[in-house]
């Protein structure tokens, strides 16, 4: 039985344009079909919102403007055409599913029209809203344009635009949630995309490819993500070596400037697989190979590597945390400089549960994270706390329900800065536990002599004062 998918698309919704594009492969490896249902998703039903038009329509909006920065990457990733002005003016797009619908009742024409009107607006920017302008992309798809037309404006399909088939329980639901909604469907299939052939810098048979996606992004940014989603992205010896390799990886990169970790599919990292642990285990072998004395990474064994690897880089790394972090996923979050959690997210240092102690290189991480009277009931007792306590504890450095596109936004700000100056900086931090006070003086002397009236400390000023984007050399 061949399963049926319900595809609900807006003309106006530049992630639905990305999902559409994407859903024929998804298909394709599937095995499932789709059904195409046009639905007013930018307002409830044929109800548009002025304020938020006009809220969009601002130039120096930021959310907006990171909006369009992950619509662009998701796009180039997923090799679908789009064009992002500098402000977007989103179309009014009652008229264009009114063609829509009209189309319903012919599936291929449906779909042929659709993915006219998306390069309609998407590519060539055209005014959705204008009859004229989509008879014309009805015209280029092979059908007839003037017909068409005629038959969007009769009653019967301005009706059934505002009697869309969704049971309206199901239609409210949708529309509070369109932007999440629709975003998950295309990065399930852009993620697809992603994930279906190794990175030219990874090699065939290295690990990174099954457990660890690298995909460097505009302006220097390293979008990190760990990919085993079937199981909660927990440690299995495979997790283990991806993780090392990809901090080697992103040590050798050139131009980095900054690192944003997170993880797919529900949760950041559940920590260990116990499944995959062997019952004839010696003693003192660690799970991620090797010796637990041993040290086979630097000041490191192969597990405490895992998440200390991340404080190695010479560039900041931000994680974006949901879902659970439990034990090891604690302290690989605990190696980030900057940790961004939704307030939901499930977070315990777990080791004690099963009669151990943290070590996956937490308790060099959170002393400089935690007070340390939390710092031992945590340890003690594995409770397990949320993302919003977490911020309240020093866990986490901020809360936001979408953490990763907060970090992408502050990971774009800290890529527009001089990179010299942010190594030099990323040093300082990572000496403030151990140094003395000599020595962060002296150290602090040491970086200013580094990037003081260097080129690119002098394209910071001149950048600042042309109000312009700097142009730093790596």
């Amino acid at each position: 039985m061949t399963a049926r998918v319900e595809f609900f698309f807006d003309l106006s919704s530049p992630w639905t344009c990305l999902a559409f594009h994407n859903l024929p492969g998804v298909l394709e490896r599937t095995g499932a079909a789709a059904v195409y249902r046009p639905i007013l998703v930018g307002g409830v039903f044929n109800a548009v919102n002025p304020a938020v038009y006009a809220a969009r329509e601002q130039t120096d909006n930021r959310r907006l403007q990171h909006s369009w920065k992950v619509l662009k990457d998701w796009a180039r990733l997923a090799n679908v055409p789009m064009n992002f002005p500098s402000a977007w003016h989103p179309a009014k797009s009652i008229a264009a599913m009114r063609f829509c619908c009209a189309l319903e009742e012919d599936q291929a024409a449906l779909v042929r029209f659709a993915r006219g009107a998306f390069a309609s607006y998407f590519v060539r920017q055209e005014n959705l809203d204008d009859p004229a302008v989509l008879a014309a992309v009805a015209d280029a798809e092979g059908l007839d344009g003037a017909a068409l037309a005629a038959a969007a404006a009769t009653d019967v399909v301005k009706a059934r635009l505002r009697t869309t088939p969704m049971k309206s329980s199901r239609a409210a639901a949708m529309v509070r949630r369109r932007f999440s909604s629709t975003r998950a469907i295309c990065i399930s299939a852009t993620t697809s995309f992603r994930s279906s052939k190794p990175r030219s810098h990874v090699e065939k048979d290295s690990p990174v490819k099954d457990r660890i996606s690298i995909t460097m992004l505009e302006g220097g940014i390293a979008d990190v993500r760990l990919i085993r989603a079937d199981k909660m992205n927990a440690l299995d010896p495979a997790m283990w070596e991806a993780l090392a390799e990809a901090v080697d990886q992103l040590k050798e990169t050139a131009g980095l400037r900054v690192v944003v970790l997170s993880g797919e599919g529900r949760a950041f990292c559940a920590g260990l697989d116990l499944s995959s642990l062997s019952n004839d285990r010696d003693p003192g072998a660690s799970s991620a190979g090797g010796s637990l004395s041993d040290r086979t990474r630097g000041i490191a064994n192969n597990a405490q590597y895992a998440a200390w690897g991340w404080r190695e880089l010479p560039v900041p790394v931000i994680a974006a945390v949901h879902g659970v972090a439990f034990g090891a996923g604690s302290q690989i979050m605990a190696a980030a400089d900057i940790r961004i959690v939704h307030p939901d997210t499930r977070i315990a240092i777990m080791e004690m549960r099963w009669g151990l102690v943290p070590d996956v290189a937490g308790m060099a991480l959170w002393r400089t994270q935690v007070a340390d009277d939390v710092l031992r009931e945590m340890i003690y007792t594995n409770r397990e706390f949320n993302g919003s306590e977490a911020k309240l504890l020093g866990f986490a450095t901020h809360v936001s329900d979408d953490p990763l596109a907060k970090a992408m936004e502050l990971a774009e700000v800290i890529a527009d800065k001089n990179p010299h100056a942010i190594r030099g900086a990323k040093r300082l931090c990572n000496m403030l536990a151990d140094a003395s006070d000599a020595e962060v003086l002296q150290a602090e002397s040491d970086e200013q002599v580094k990037v003081i009236r260097t080129p690119n400390q002098m394209e910071a000023v001149m950048a600042g004062m042309q109000k312009r984007k700097p142009n730093f050399t790596d």
